[in-house]
């Protein structure tokens, strides 16, 4: 079984909530959220909306190098 791609292509954040880190493409970005297949992302908490222990790291970008964020 290969293991999957956690340095996609494509700006993306990394989903964790099963004890594996899954590679999630970032579709929409609002000031307060982030949305991918995965689901939506509270920006402040680093949590899922509506699952609260589901959380992301990053965003990174396509290149696979975590963004500055003020």
């Amino acid at each position: 079984m290969m293991a999957p791609d956690l340095t996609p292509k494509y700006r993306h954040v990394l989903v964790d909530g099963t004890g594996e880190r899954i590679a999630s493409k970032v579709l929409l970005e609002t000031p307060n959220a982030f949305m991918t297949p995965a689901g939506m992302f509270d920006k402040s908490t680093k949590r899922k909306f509506g699952d609260p222990t589901v959380s992301y790291y990053g965003p990174f970008t396509a290149e696979g190098g975590m963004e500055n964020r003020p």
